[in-house]
């Protein structure tokens, strides 16, 4: 079949699943095509119906992959119809947003989480401090009850490059520890501030 669209990707999915194919090569191979909304549910049915447990773990691994993909709607989608979510799930679908610089999104889901760990703080931080929307990140950095050390690099980098090396300096006095990722941003901030004086 030269021109395979994601109907036929579905319809061969379908086939391998009525006849109880939920493992092996050729069910990764239908995969790897164009992945929709549909095949991730066949896949989950037929998982199913063949003893597979079909469950929140199955369902955040689906939003990851549609998210890295940039099929942010897909994962979406597929987040509000699970029935039972937890904070990885919460967290698959606030990365997703995130890594497609959909931070609105992102933090309106983090808003609405249940229940938080380090981790979506950390995505968030980050992704507000490399979007160089210092304020947001400064704001939910403060807001944070437990930081890690990439939170404070990312904002060291972020203040390094939106304001000055002296602040940046000031902002390094209060860090509870280094790391060689530290030590390379000051060094690279001090490149940049130089090369702007220079030119």
């Amino acid at each position: 079949m030269p021109d395979r669209d994601t109907v036929a990707w579905n319809t061969m999915l379908g086939a391998y699943a009525q006849h109880g194919i939920v493992d092996g090569k050729k069910i990764l191979f239908c995969l790897i095509a164009n992945l929709n909304f549909v095949s991730w549910t066949t896949m989950l049915t037929a998982y199913a119906q063949n003893g597979y447990p079909s469950d929140t773990i199955s369902a955040t691994a689906m939003i990851s992959a549609f998210a890295a993909t940039g099929n942010d709607r897909e994962a979406c989608a597929l987040f509000e119809n699970m029935p039972e979510r937890n904070v990885f799930s919460w967290t698959a679908l606030l990365q997703g947003y995130a890594e497609n610089r959909l931070l609105d999104k992102a933090k309106s889901y983090f808003d609405k989480m249940p229940a938080w760990n380090l981790v979506p703080w950390t995505v968030l931080v980050v992704s507000y401090a490399q979007s160089e929307r210092l304020e947001i990140a400064q704001d939910l950095f403060v807001e944070m009850p437990e930081r890690s050390i990439v939170t404070w690099n990312a904002l060291l980098a972020a203040i390094g490059h939106a304001k000055s090396l002296e602040e940046a300096k000031l902002f390094l006095v209060t860090m509870p520890a280094w790391n060689l990722v530290t030590k390379n941003t000051i060094s690279q901030i001090k490149e940049v501030k130089q090369s702007e004086t220079t030119s």
